[in-house]
């Protein structure tokens, strides 16, 4: 017995071919209509109450990567020289540069590390690391994190405002291979912009947020 084909509307929803990609609002975006969905942005920003604790929280354990480019969990380098690779031309040369930096340090570490593992016998060099590097190594690591400071305000002052969040969080996380995480805050505005547009208002719903959205006052930046 054959299993009957599902029609198109049963597909998972993730795999429908007409699925609209989702738009995050930036925190522009929420400070327009905070006044209006003040105790939902409260609810769905904070660690407090059930919404904010739980059911935000399990976005931690989503991945970044898109579906469309599901050969496998992006890491968190990868997702940024995804990124930078897109912007102009003027900024990808400059994230170029900071990888090349990046490696060089990467590369003194190592040479440091590996002398001091030839003149020791103990494999427990963690607490001398610091004091590993010669003077010239330093003296060049210092050069390199000025240089890498300069390098990523100048990519900030590139790239558009609203996407001046993602850009420091990607700036930070470049040289890591740990799998990609989902933005969480990304995901508390677009609970707090769909509540509001799906016509959550202080006139309609004050009675039911001052029953359950307001048992902590606490100020919340998403």
């Amino acid at each position: 017995m054959s299993v009957p084909a599902l029609p198109e509307e049963m597909f998972p929803i993730h795999k429908h071919p007409s699925l609209k990609p989702l738009i995050f609002p930036n925190k522009q975006n929420i400070d327009e209509i905070r006044e209006q969905c003040s105790e939902i942005a409260r609810s769905a920003g904070s660690e407090f109450g059930d919404f904010g604790k739980y059911t935000m929280s399990m976005i931690n354990l989503w991945s970044s990567t898109s579906l469309q480019d599901a050969s496998g969990p992006q890491t968190e380098r990868e997702k940024s020289e995804i990124f930078f690779a897109k912007q102009s031309p003027e900024v990808t040369e400059l994230f170029d540069e900071i990888k090349a930096l990046d490696l060089r340090k990467s590369l003194i570490d190592e040479q440091a590390a590996s002398r001091y593992l030839e003149n020791n016998s103990t494999n427990d060099y963690s607490f001398y690391f610091k004091n590993l590097k010669n003077s010239n190594e330093k003296k060049e690591i210092e050069t390199i994190d000025f240089r890498l400071e300069q390098l990523q305000n100048e990519i900030r002052e590139k790239i558009s405002p609203a996407e001046s969040n993602r850009t420091d969080l990607l700036l930070q996380s470049r040289n890591s291979d740990s799998i990609s995480k989902f933005d969480k805050s990304a995901a508390q505005r677009w609970v707090v912009k769909h509540a509001y547009e799906m016509g959550w208002k202080k006139e309609l719903f004050s009675g039911f947020e001052e029953m359950y959205c307001n048992e902590f006052w606490i100020e919340v930046n998403i």
